[in-house]
């Protein structure tokens, strides 16, 4: 027993160190990705020439948001639409990793990513094919969104992915369906006011009126992310679980600003106006990750006290079979191999949130400010030549990671 106990315990460690450390090069690529350094963050994501095993998901996820941050959408899809395969093939928990992420910690697993994850790779997706301009792709990631959102064990809403599910279905003139989508997202957000008239125009079969539509898609901050915190059993047991923590970023709001380019004297262009409107919260990604969290942390707690009264078992064996000394040392053993997952989405931002205008076709000039929590301008977004065209929609996606 002795001799099983320490072999357990030496292949614990030796899993824990060989499979459960990072990706190289992705720490390395978020920082310069939050730094603004767009391009040098996907110069060094793109260096890591080896990222399988357990944290291969993890890193598609990480370099496809990336790609799309820096409008590399076809790349973003490769690495998006290839995690959403990996996990599809992830159905099952292999009985190794689960042994062995039971006498050590889950950084054993391989990583499946947070439910709310799995949507937004599909939803991120989505984005890429409307601005690929391939409506079709786009409303089968929408779908396939919504259905990794039905089934999630968890109560939470994503009304970003509900909002461009209506969209997509829009613009594949599927308006009963459209619909559905705007009507969940008017329950969960009230005071956008253009939802009213999005729903009144899928009703009306989207009758023509002559003008076009520009959809700003504005990501805004940092996503929250995993830290352990540690909860001692006295006297000498300890276990680790995960929480979301907050991180810092200014950028509270956003504003745009829409001018027609022409040599007429603005604000009249020949029927085109100069408009503004601010950007409208659909989902606050902080708040999603912490209610998963929360609601999570009973089976969290749960699972690690049966693996305390597992590892306390093995423990008394072993001092039954050969000493205190040797009991007092596998205990020791397990303890120092308690670790949380802490692996997430990092580079996602905190906030999703929607910009939506009427316009006369035209050309125009779009400004994206983010603002503080002064209403002092952070940067700025210009986009010059935005073509509107009648009964057609535009569509411009814009990060602040500051």
């Amino acid at each position: 027993m002795r001799r099983l106990s320490f072999l357990v315990l030496l292949l614990a460690g030796i899993f824990l160190l060989v499979n459960g450390c990072a990706t190289p090069g992705l720490p390395g690529s978020r920082n310069l990705f939050y730094k603004g350094d767009l391009e040098e963050a996907e110069a060094r994501v793109e260096s890591v020439r080896r990222a399988r095993g357990r944290n291969r998901v993890l890193f598609l996820m990480e370099r496809g948001l990336i790609y799309h941050t820096n409008d590399r959408y076809e790349k973003s899809n490769r690495d998006l639409l290839e995690a959403a395969r990996q996990l599809e093939t992830l159905e099952t928990v292999k009985v190794a990793e689960q042994t062995g992420s039971f006498f050590s910690n889950d950084l054993l697993l391989t990583y499946r990513g947070e439910p709310f994850e799995r949507v937004l790779i599909h939803t991120y997706s989505a984005l890429n094919f409307l601005k690929l301009r391939k409506w079709e792709n786009a409303l089968v990631e929408c779908k396939m969104a919504l259905k990794e959102l039905e089934r999630s064990p968890f109560s939470y809403s994503q009304p970003f992915t509900n909002y461009l599910a209506g969209v997509s279905y829009e613009i594949m003139d599927e308006y009963d369906d459209a619909r559905i989508e705007y009507e969940k997202v008017l329950k969960a957000r009230p005071d956008i006011p253009f939802l009213k008239h999005d729903i009144e125009r899928v009703l009306a079969g989207r009758k023509s009126s002559g003008r076009g539509e520009l959809i700003c898609f504005i990501q805004i901050g940092k996503s929250s992310i995993k830290v352990p915190f540690e909860v001692f059993v006295p006297p000498d047991k300890r276990f680790v679980l995960p929480e979301y923590r907050s991180r810092n970023y200014l950028c509270r709001r956003a504003v745009v600003a829409v001018e027609p380019v022409c040599s007429l004297p603005v604000p009249s262009c020949g029927g085109q106006m100069s408009v503004s409107s601010e950007s409208y919260l659909l989902t606050d990604l902080e708040s999603v990750a912490g209610k998963v969290m929360k609601e999570r942390m009973e089976k969290e707690i749960a699972r690690e006290v049966a693996r305390l009264a597992a590892k306390e078992r093995i423990s008394r064996e072993v001092e039954r079979e050969s000493s205190e000394l040797a009991g007092d040392i596998t205990r020791i053993g397990f303890m120092l191999l308690e670790s949380a997952d802490t692996r997430s989405w990092q580079t996602l931002p905190a906030k999703l949130e929607v910009a939506r205008l009427s316009l006369e076709p035209g050309t125009y000039g779009v400004r994206i400010r983010f603002l503080d929590a002064k209403s002092r301008m952070l940067e700025e977004s210009f986009f010059e030549q935005v073509e509107v065209n009648p009964e057609k929609v535009v569509f411009l996606i814009c990060r602040s990671v500051l």
